[in-house]
């Protein structure tokens, strides 16, 4: 999911951080974090940026692991690519777009 080859790099937090998009860190971390806190199920859209360059969107949904005392030590969960659902999101709001401005310009 993250455009790296199975087994050349070992699954961690910082190896999955450092794929988020830029703009996108900040919002999905707060996200995981106020999840853990309040012990509720975190789901986020955000963007990756494969080795290559390309960017994809994902949607992750994860719950946290507690140990005795509450706290959190580990996150499981699931990451699905939705790159296509969102590029086609993208071109219906474009296309709604340039409808308007043909009947603004009529």
């Amino acid at each position: 999911m993250h455009g790296l080859v199975p087994g050349e790099q070992e699954s961690s937090y910082q190896a999955w951080r450092e794929r988020v998009h830029p703009e996108d860190i900040h919002r999905v971390e707060q996200a995981v974090t106020a999840a853990l806190a309040s012990h509720t199920d975190f789901e986020a859209e955000y963007r990756v940026i494969y080795p290559n360059g390309n960017i994809h969107w994902l949607v992750g949904r994860g719950r946290g692991i507690y140990n005795a005392a509450g706290q959190p030590v580990r996150m499981l969960g699931v990451i699905l690519d939705i790159s296509d659902r969102k590029r086609a999101e993208e071109a219906s709001i474009l296309e709604e777009r340039n409808r308007m401005a043909r009947e603004i310009r009529y």
